[in-house]
């Protein structure tokens, strides 16, 4: 969920092999439902849906196609593009399709620098009792972050940033 967060695009994948089941209404799993449902609670960035399993014949392949579309629309923000992605040539279609949008971020995102951290190293302080020292290491995403601002750390509350090293 970390990695979605600081996502500038997310790729679903879904088969059509799901819509020709029997009984089958939907075209993810319950653990996709459940990911899908977060990871809209914590807002979606640009999102693209890879729609695989797809028929080779071209009618059907364009009814299915439609029909995972028309399924799936309600689910995911108004700019998700759908994609098929069964042959090399679809995927590198959605590659150059993907290089050439235009991204767009969640609403939280936009005012706030955000850090996934690759290392985490606490370092007790000798003079204070109790108190340590966080140091982070990681990829910063969005606006720049200043030592004049609060920072919020997951699970553990607001700090003061005395030093910040780039």
């Amino acid at each position: 969920m970390e990695m979605a967060k600081a996502a500038d695009l997310i790729a679903f994948v879904a088969s059509a092999n799901s819509l020709c089941e029997e009984g089958a209404s939907d075209l993810f799993d319950s653990f996709g439902n459940q990911c899908l449902s977060v990871f809209r609670s914590i807002g979606l960035p640009s999102t693209a849906l890879l729609i695989h399993d797809l028929p080779s014949e071209l009618k059907r392949r364009n009814e299915f196609k439609k029909l995972c579309t028309s399924s799936l629309a309600s689910e995911f923000p108004e700019d998700c593009k759908f994609y098929s992605a069964d042959t090399r040539d679809d995927l590198h279609k959605f590659m150059w399709l993907f290089k050439e949008q235009g991204l767009t971020a969640p609403h939280w995102r936009n005012p706030c620098p955000y850090l996934i951290a690759q290392e985490v190293v606490t370092v007790p302080d000798d003079s204070s009792l109790g108190k340590s020292t966080l140091l982070l290491t990681g990829y910063m995403h969005a606006h720049s972050l200043s030592v004049n601002q609060l920072v919020h750390v997951s699970g553990a509350g607001i700090f003061s940033c005395p030093k910040l090293k780039f």
